[in-house]
């Protein structure tokens, strides 16, 4: 194994943003991450609300998180544990590279 970086991104109903949040502030193998709301779109309605469905998006929390590869797995198992069995979509990209601009 490496300590090859990944981008772990994670998409949320908004109810859960806030216990997200908290768990991973108390996540130690990560330093950040980052937050956004989207507009998520499907071809399947049945989860939409009546105004979703009128709309044809859900806003949804979208989290980005970077993490060594070789820790993905416990950030996993520690999301499941707040999730509420909710079926959650998650998916992992390699990083290439990760920088501060004009950091000296």
């Amino acid at each position: 194994m490496s300590d090859h970086q990944v981008k772990f991104t994670l998409i949320t109903p908004n109810e859960l943003k806030d216990d997200i949040i908290d768990c991973l502030m108390k996540f130690d193998l990560i330093s950040g991450f980052n937050l956004s709301t989207i507009n998520g779109f499907s071809k399947e309605h049945h989860c939409f609300n009546i105004e979703e469905q009128v709309q044809g998006f859900k806003q949804l929390s979208q989290f980005d998180i970077i993490i060594a590869e070789i820790d993905k797995q416990a950030l996993i198992n520690e999301l499941s544990k707040v999730t509420r069995a909710n079926k959650l979509k998650y998916w992992v990209v390699p990083l290439n590279e990760s920088a501060h601009l004009n950091e000296k």
